[in-house]
C-alpha cells in the first residue's frame, strides 16, 4: 500500500481539499491548516492565536471540540493542534467508518464558532498554565524560541512572543476572539487534507461526501493580508533568557534569511549548509569543550513560512562566556566560504534528504507537509520539490550560502541556567496535584458510536527464519526506506553495563549501514530501532551472530560490584531495590538469540526463491486458561503487604518507588486481559477526565504500570515519581486503587479500554514503523506472530470480571517486593509492611 500523489479539489465556497489515497488503509487522517499563525496576532495581544487554537483543541467545553477530541481517542486515534508563525494546523486520526462525522464537525467548527465566554475563561487559564509548564519545567524551556525572534526582528509580526504573555492575555475579550475568528477562519484561507483509502467510496461518493459536508460552508469573504516582510537586521544583536530547569548555559545564533519561495534553490543549500557546519564543528570539537549541538531552518520546520525564515545554531557551555563558541562557528562558516569539503557536503546533503523522505513514510507526515504546501505556496507536492532542490545542493551552493552568513548581522541569545543547575542529576519530580479523586462506582461512558467493525487484517510475512546465532523475519511494508527492530536479550548485565552495551549494539549497527532511531529496554531485552536504506550491502542473517558476540563480551567485562557506588536515577535505583535474589539470578540465565525484524518497501525484501521452502505460518495462539484468583487478601496495613527497601539519599531531585512480583508458579490470565488490565489502570490515551486510566488521579505524584518479559513469562510493574518526601503517600495512593481495581471494575470502563486498545492496535498496522514495532514487542514477548491479526478480537472478548482478576493475579500486593528511594525517610508508609531500615546497599539474599 503506498501513498498516491496529492489531488487537489476547490469546492465553491474556497475551501481547498488535499486528497491522498492510500489504497487498503484501516485509518484515515484530516488535517486542518487555517492562515491564523501567531504572526496575525493583533499587537498588544502576544499569543491570541494560540489561545483561539485552544477554544477549538483543548476539552474546553466548546461542543465540536469536544465531539472530535473525544471520538478519535476513544477509538485509538488521535487529535491535537498546533500554532505556527503562518498557520495554525488541526488534525485528527481515526478509523475509516468515522470520516462523514468528522468531515461535518470540520463543516460546523468553520460556520461558526461555538465556544462561549465560560469557555475563553477556562482557556486563558489553560494557556497560563501552558506557558508556565514549558517554559520552567522543560530542561531548555523552549531554547531558543519564542525569545531569539525578538532580537532578531524588529517588527511585531515576527519579533513577538507567539507562545503568548500572560499579562497581555488576562483581559482578552469574547468580541476580540470572536474578531480573530472572523477575520482567518474563513473557507478561503483553510486546506483540509484528507489520507486514507478514500477510493472505497468511489469518486462519485468521495465528491458527494464533500460537499454535502464541506461545501455548505459560507464563504464569508476573504482573510486578511498578510503582514509585511520584516526589516532586516543592521548589526549584531544579544540578549539573554533564564532557563530555570537546565543544567547547563545554552547559546543560540540565528540569521535572518529568505523563505523557499523566494529563491528555493538557495534556501535548500541553507539546510544543507546548517548540517555542514554542525559536521565540521563535531570534528574539531575539543573534547569537554564548548560545542554545537543542533542546527536547523525555520524553528518548527523547514519550508515552514515562504518569505522570511530564521536559520539557528544552538550550542551548550559550561560557563557564561560564548565567545568560544562564535569562534568555532565563524571558523566552520570561514571554512565552508573558502573551500566546502565535497565529502562533508554530500554528508550533510544525504542527511537533510533522509529527513525529509522520512517525513513523507506516515500518512500523517505527508499529510502535514501537503496541506502547509497548498496553503502557503499553492504546491500539494512541495515535499517532493524540496527533497528533489536538497539532492541537487552542489559544494558551490553551499560556498555562497556561508559567505553571505559570514558577513550578514547575525543575534546571539544567551541562556543562563536557573536556580536548579545546582541540584543533583536526575528527572524534574512533578507537581504535587490536588485533583478530585473518582467515586469507586464511578464509570466511564462508553464509545460514541459503540463498536465499529474491525476489518480482517493481515501480516504479510515474507520470511521467519531461525538459526543457531538467532532469527530474521521480514514483513512487507510501504515505505521507501526498511524499518529495522533489532532484539537483544541482555541477561546477566547490571545497570551500568547496559549502558555500555546499548551504545555498542547502536555502533555495530552504524557500521553495517543502519541508522539507529531510538532505544527502548522491555525487561532484559534490548530493542533497537533503526533505519537502512532499501539497497545496499546488508547481510542481515550474519547481523544475530554480531550481536549475540557484542552480548557475551559486556557480560565478561560486567565484573561483579562494578559500579556498586555509582549515582544511578531515583527510579533506576528504586528498580534495584526492589529486584529479589531470584530476579537477579534469573539474569544470569540462559539468554534467547538476537532477532532482527525487517519491514521493507511494497516490493517486499525478496521472494522466495524457486524450490526454496516458505516458512510455515504459525497458527494463531488460543488464550490461555484463565488464572485462579488469589485468596482474599486484607487491606494495605495487613500482614500480606509488599515489603518495602528504602534507601535514602539526600540530594536526589525526585522520589521514587518500584513495585515488582516475586516469582510464583500463579497461572497468568490471559494476554488480552492482561493487556487491558494494564490499560484499566495506567490509562487509554490522552481522553478527558473521568476516561483516563485508575492511576491519573492519584494526588501526590505520577505512576506508570506496566508489562514486561522476564525469564520464562511476562511480570508486571509499578513505577512512581514524584517530589522528595512524599513517596510514602504516593504508594499508598497506589495501593488502595489497585485494591479498589481488584474488587470490581464496570463494564462501561473494560468495553471502552478494549475499544481504545482495539483502534490502536489496527491503526498501528497502517505504518511500517508502528508495525515494526508490534512485530518486536511480540516476539520480546515470546508470543506467536499471528496473533497479531486476531489480537483486537481477542481484546472486544474480555469481560469486566476478566479484567478484574488480571489486575490482581498481576499486582497483588503479598506477592509484591518494593523499593523506595526518597531524601528522607517518608511518612505514610503503613507499620506492617515491614521498611528495612535505611541500608546503604540492600542485602542481595532479601526477598
Amino acid at each position: 500500500m503506498t501513498t498516491s500523489g496529492p489531488e487537489v479539489v476547490r469546492l465553491g465556497n474556497g475551501l481547498r481539499v488535499v486528497l491522498l489515497h492510500r489504497p487498503g488503509a484501516v485509518g484515515t487522517h484530516v488535517v486542518t491548516h487555517v492562515g491564523a499563525g501567531y504572526r496575525f496576532d493583533p499587537p498588544g495581544r502576544p499569543g491570541l492565536a494560540h489561545l483561539v487554537e485552544h477554544l477549538f483543541t483543548q476539552d474546553s467545553g466548546e461542543p465540536v471540540t469536544s465531539r472530535a477530541l473525544t471520538t478519535a481517542q476513544a477509538y485509538g486515534g488521535a487529535s491535537g493542534a498546533a500554532t505556527h508563525a503562518d498557520y495554525t494546523e488541526f488534525h485528527h486520526t481515526f478509523p475509516s467508518p468515522l470520516l462523514p462525522r468528522f468531515l461535518a464537525w470540520e463543516a460546523e467548527r468553520l460556520t461558526g464558532p461555538r465556544f462561549t465566554p465560560g469557555h475563553l475563561a477556562r482557556q486563558l487559564d489553560g494557556v497560563h498554565e501552558e506557558i508556565t509548564e514549558r517554559r520552567t519545567r522543560t530542561r531548555w524551556g523552549l531554547f531558543p524560541w519564542p525569545a531569539l525572534p525578538s532580537h532578531l526582528y524588529d517588527d511585531f509580526a515576527l519579533g513577538h512572543d507567539g507562545l503568548g504573555v500572560p499579562e497581555a492575555l488576562h483581559d482578552v475579550s469574547f468580541a476580540e476572539a470572536l474578531s480573530f475568528f472572523a477575520d482567518h477562519y474563513v473557507p478561503s484561507n483553510t486546506v483540509l487534507t484528507l489520507a486514507g483509502d478514500l477510493g472505497e467510496r468511489g469518486a462519485a461518493g468521495l465528491e458527494r461526501l464533500l460537499e454535502s459536508t464541506l461545501g455548505g460552508v459560507p464563504a464569508r469573504g476573504g482573510a486578511r493580508e498578510r503582514p509585511r516582510p520584516p526589516r532586516p537586521l543592521r548589526r549584531d544583536r544579544r540578549g539573554t533568557v533564564a532557563l530555570p530547569a537546565s543544567d547547563r548555559a545554552a547559546v543560540a545564533f540565528g540569521y535572518a534569511i529568505d523563505g523557499p519561495r523566494t529563491d528555493p534553490a538557495a534556501y535548500a543549500a541553507a539546510v544543507v549548509t546548517a548540517r555542514s557546519v554542525l559536521s565540521l564543528d563535531r570534528h574539531g570539537r575539543p573534547p569537554g569543550g564548548d560545542h554545537l549541538i543542533s542546527a536547523a531552518c525555520g524553528f518548527f520546520a523547514p519550508c515552514d513560512s515562504p518569505d522570511q525564515d530564521t536559520l539557528f545554531f544552538v550550542g551548550t557551555t559550561r560557563g557564561h562566556d560564548s565567545r568560544d563558541l562564535a569562534a568555532r562557528l565563524d571558523d566552520a562558516l570561514e571554512s565552508l566560504a573558502a573551500n566546502p569539503s565535497p565529502v562533508v557536503v554530500r554528508a550533510a546533503r544525504t542527511r537533510a534528504v533522509a529527513d525529509r523522505v522520512r517525513d513523507g513514510e506516515t500518512a500523517m507526515g505527508r499529510a502535514r507537509w501537503a496541506g502547509r504546501g497548498t496553503l502557503l505556496f499553492d504546491d500539494a507536492a512541495l515535499l517532493d520539490r524540496f527533497v528533489t532542490a536538497l539532492g541537487a545542493v552542489t559544494p558551490a551552493a553551499v560556498r555562497d550560502v556561508a559567505r553571505r552568513l559570514g558577513s550578514a548581522p547575525r543575534a546571539t541569545l544567551h541562556g543562563t541556567p536557573g536556580p536548579g543547575a545546582a541540584r543533583a542529576a536526575g528527572p524534574l519530580a512533578p507537581p504535587a496535584r490536588q485533583l478530585p479523586r473518582p467515586e469507586a462506582g464511578e464509570t466511564a461512558p462508553p464509545p460514541a458510536f459503540g463498536r465499529l467493525t474491525v476489518p480482517r487484517l493481515s501480516l504479510p510475512v515474507l520470511q521467519d527464519s531461525a538459526s543457531g546465532a538467532g532469527r530474521v523475519v521480514v514483513v512487507r511494508g510501504r515505505g521507501p526506506e526498511v524499518s529495522v527492530r533489532v532484539i537483544v536479550p541482555a541477561c546477566g548485565l547490571g545497570v551500568l553495563a547496559r549502558t555500555g552495551f546499548e551504545r555498542a549494539v547502536r555502533s555495530a549497527l552504524r557500521g553495517m549501514r543502519v541508522a539507529p532511531e531510538r532505544t527502548t529496554w522491555i525487561g532484559d531485552r534490548l530493542i533497537v530501532a533503526a533505519r537502512a536504506p532499501a539497497t545496499g550491502p546488508h547481510r542481515w542473517e550474519e547481523v544475530p551472530a554480531i550481536l549475540a558476540e557484542l552480548r557475551a563480551q559486556a557480560v565478561v567485562q560486567d565484573a561483579p560490584g562494578a559500579g556498586e557506588g555509582a549515582a544511578l536515577p531515583p527510579a533506576v535505583l528504586a528498580c534495584e531495590l526492589a529486584s529479589g535474589q531470584d530476579d537477579r539470578a534469573g539474569r544470569s540465565g540462559a539468554a534467547t538469540a538476537p532477532t532482527v525484524v525487517l519491514v521493507t518497501g511494497p516490493e517486499g525484501r525478496r521472494a522466495a526463491a524457486a524450490g526454496e521452502p516458505v516458512p510455515p505460518r504459525r497458527a494463531p495462539a488460543l488464550p490461555g486458561p484463565a488464572g485462579q484468583a488469589p485468596p482474599a487478601r486484607p487491606g494495605p496495613d495487613g500482614p500480606r503487604g509488599p515489603r518495602v527497601l528504602l534507601r535514602v539519599v539526600p540530594d536526589c531531585a525526585s522520589a521514587a518507588f518500584s513495585l515488582l512480583p516475586r516469582r510464583t508458579e500463579a497461572v497468568l490470565p490471559s494476554v488480552a486481559a492482561q493487556h487491558l488490565a494494564v490499560a484499566v489502570l495506567a490509562g487509554v490515551g490522552r481522553l478527558p477526565l473521568g476516561r483516563r486510566g485508575r492511576l491519573a488521579h492519584l494526588r501526590n505524584g505520577t505512576v506508570v504500570a506496566g508489562l514486561e518479559p522476564v525469564f520464562e513469562g511476562t511480570r508486571a510493574f509499578l513505577s512512581g515519581t514524584c517530589e522528595p518526601g512524599r513517596s510514602g503517600e504516593l504508594l499508598r495512593e497506589t495501593m488502595d486503587v489497585l485494591i479498589e481495581c481488584a474488587g470490581g471494575l464496570t463494564a462501561a470502563e473494560v468495553d471502552s479500554a478494549a475499544e481504545f486498545c482495539a483502534g490502536q492496535w489496527v491503526l498501528a498496522l497502517d505504518e511500517d514503523g508502528t508495525t515494526a514495532d508490534l512485530v518486536a514487542q511480540q516476539i520480546a514477548f515470546g508470543r506467536g506472530l499471528a496473533e497479531i491479526e486476531v489480537f483486537p478480537a481477542r481484546l472486544r472478548e474480555v469481560t469486566a470480571k476478566d479484567v478484574s482478576t488480571a489486575v490482581d493475579c498481576l499486582f497483588a500486593l503479598g506477592r509484591m517486593r518494593g523499593g523506595v528511594v526518597d531524601a528522607r525517610a517518608p511518612e505514610g508508609l503503613p507499620s506492617a509492611w515491614g521498611v528495612d531500615g535505611e541500608p546503604v546497599h540492600p542485602p542481595r539474599d532479601s526477598p
